[in-house]
């Protein structure tokens, strides 16, 4: 032991990283679990988050499922994908409502 004890701020800053690693590993175990759940026992899982297994609810903005008969046609949407995402950082700000003033983007 011959180093130095750590000051009151590298201290804090070496318990909240092992505080914020934990909840990390918490919250990732959690999410699997969901998950797991979803997928190996459906009924619980609607008696837990009221919807049924495998409906994400708004996560899709409301578009319904669309089978794909025809590989050809998913061959089509994801060319179609690099075209339709790309915007400007003006465009995204404009998208966003933010103005640029005088002490930079506000909001």
């Amino acid at each position: 032991m011959s180093q130095p004890s750590l000051n009151p701020v590298q201290e804090w800053a070496l318990r909240y990283w092992v505080y914020m690693d934990r909840r990390t590993q918490v919250d990732d175990k959690q999410a699997e679990l969901e998950i797991h759940l979803q997928h190996m026992w459906p009924e619980r899982w609607q008696q837990l988050y009221g919807t049924p297994a495998g409906d994400y609810g708004s996560a899709f903005d409301g578009e319904q499922e669309i089978p794909i008969t025809d590989p050809d046609d998913l061959d089509r949407w994801f060319q179609g994908l690099d075209g339709a995402r790309s915007m400007s950082s003006g465009e995204f700000t404009e998208l966003l409502g933010w103005s640029d003033g005088e002490g930079g983007i506000r909001v």
